[in-house]
């Protein structure tokens, strides 16, 4: 009931951000909750056993919220709804909707460097630790 009625005030995109320090704030919260769900499905752990429950409730309310809100018909989270069970597929639909952030970010913040660097470290990180 909530959420019905408050939906209008949540940030689902990078568009109704004010300035550069909410966005970086929302591209940290996207990384830390989407590579604690690499790192757990790659380790073949539940979240439980490693303390990470939090970032997957986290990751599944945010999915969810999104994928309600969105009104792409291509979005990746919705496709990681999809493809529940499937790692690979669930992973590569992360890294498009990060993908897809970071860049509409960049085209928002076109000067800032912080926003860059998330970008190129998390691509380099993805690439070497999890491919």
């Amino acid at each position: 009931m909530f959420l019905n009625e408050n939906r209008a005030k949540i940030n689902f995109n990078n568009s109704n951000f004010n300035n550069i320090n909410s966005c970086l704030t929302k591209a940290k919260f996207l990384i830390r909750i989407i590579n604690s769900f690499f790192n757990d499905k790659k380790n073949n752990l539940k979240f439980t056993e490693n303390g990470n429950q939090k970032d997957d409730i986290l990751l599944k309310g945010y999915v969810k919220i999104h994928t309600e809100a969105c009104l792409k018909e291509d979005c990746p989270l919705t496709k990681f709804i999809k493809s529940n069970g499937n790692f690979k597929a669930q992973k590569q639909s992360l890294l498009n909707y990060m993908t897809i952030y970071f860049n509409s970010s960049i085209k928002k913040y076109p000067t800032s460097v912080m926003l860059r660097l998330y970008y190129i470290f998390n691509i380099i990180f993805h690439f070497f630790y999890f491919f």
